[in-house]
Order: C-alpha cells, then sequence, then structure tokens
C-alpha cells in the first residue's frame, strides 16, 4: 500500500506552477505561437488555478466562452509558456490587457469583456484568459528548493521568441517529475516481477493416490 502514495506524488508535483489557459473567439483560433496582434482581449488573473474556474464569480464571461465558436481549453500550463505569449503579444497596439490581482476580485470586473465587446462592433477578435506571476530568482534558495523548479535553462530563456525556439527549448523532456516517476515505476516492477516469479513457481500434483478401499 506505501507504494501507490509513492506512486501518486510525481503525479501532484508535475502540476505544480501550472496555470490555466482559455483563449476564444469569434473565428478559428490560430496556434498559441502564432496569435496575430489583431483585437487581442486579455485577461490575466493572478494566482489563479485551474481547480478556481468552476469558482470564479464570472458569469458573463462564462457564458460568452460557452457560447463562442470556437475554444481552446488548457488546464495547466506552465508559467513560462503563458510569460512567452505575454511578450509575442507586449508589442501590439490592438490588445487590451486587465490585470486582477486575485481570483477573489473576478466578480468586479466581470462586465469588462461585454464592454470590449461592443467596441470592436462585430471585428473578428480573441479573448484569452489565463494567470502570469512574476518570475522571481532567488539567490538564497537552498538546493532542495531548486530541484522542484524548471531546471531547463534553454527552456525558461525568455530572450528567445518562443516561435524561434527548437524542439528541447520549447518542452521539458525531463524533469523532476518525470524522474520520481521513473523511480516508482521501477519499485512496482521490481514487485511484480517477484510476484509472478512466486506465481510460476507454484506446482500442482501430477498424479493423484488412490483412495483405499
Amino acid at each position: 500500500m506505501l507504494v501507490i502514495p509513492l506512486f501518486l506524488l510525481p503525479l501532484t508535483l508535475a502540476l505544480k506552477d501550472t496555470v490555466p489557459l482559455l483563449v476564444w473567439g469569434n473565428h478559428e483560433i490560430p496556434k498559441l505561437d502564432q496569435l496575430q496582434c489583431q483585437n487581442v482581449l486579455y485577461l490575466n488573473i493572478h494566482h489563479l488555478h485551474a481547480s478556481d474556474l468552476p469558482t470564479l464569480q464570472i458569469s458573463k464571461t462564462k457564458q460568452h466562452y460557452y457560447d463562442s465558436l470556437s475554444k481552446v481549453y488548457l488546464p495547466h500550463l506552465p508559467v513560462d509558456d503563458i510569460i512567452s505569449i505575454e511578450e509575442a503579444l507586449n508589442g501590439c497596439n490592438q490588445m487590451s490587457k486587465l490585470n486582477i490581482n486575485q481570483p477573489e476580485a473576478a466578480a468586479d470586473y466581470d462586465g469588462w469583456l461585454m464592454d470590449k465587446l461592443s467596441e470592436l462592433d462585430g471585428e473578428d477578435y480573441i479573448v484569452i484568459l489565463t494567470s502570469s506571476t512574476p518570475k522571481v530568482i532567488d539567490d538564497s534558495t537552498t538546493l532542495s528548493e531548486n530541484l522542484f523548479k524548471r531546471a531547463q535553462p534553454s527552456a525558461a530563456d525568455l530572450t528567445i521568441p518562443y516561435s524561434k525556439r527548437s524542439l528541447f527549448q520549447k518542452y521539458t523532456f525531463f524533469s523532476t517529475s518525470v524522474y520520481l516517476g521513473l523511480v516508482s515505476m521501477f519499485f512496482v516492477l521490481v514487485i511484480l516481477y517477484f510476484g509472478l516469479q512466486i506465481l510460476t513457481s507454484l506446482q500442482t500434483p501430477t498424479r493423484f493416490e488412490t483412495p483405499k478401499k
């Protein structure tokens, strides 16, 4: 039974430092690294987690998302990818951005999206709802704390535009969570191996004695 929590631990750590991303609009949504600087409405709710979305008091915004013609929902996206998207859109003159300090305050800005859409007068638009937090690098952090951070320098290098990064710079293929998952699977496979060895070593009688009369 102790193996089950050990196996589930990497799954929990894999969702650490991730934020949800919702993108919708009145036309086909392009790839995230190919978003155009045209009528972009950006809602940045700080400290937002995917589990907070059902409890957000933004009924008008939610209804507009459900009624949209095209939508994309990614519940767990690394914060570094969100920062890359923000950097790609920073130079957009036709982008309206709203920063909300915490999810509990989102209810006060529920009408912001409707007001902005009314100004577009039927033009094509894209709405982005996500969360981003500034990256704080603290030299006093311990080694154990750094082990649970995204430790691939090329993926964390924000000076390289997301669209120009190589495959290994866009994605982290080996992290602490993956390592813990492999270690857990090793113990599971060892236990399974010895269990099968015990089962295959069992022998049934080849003949039965004749009962005495």
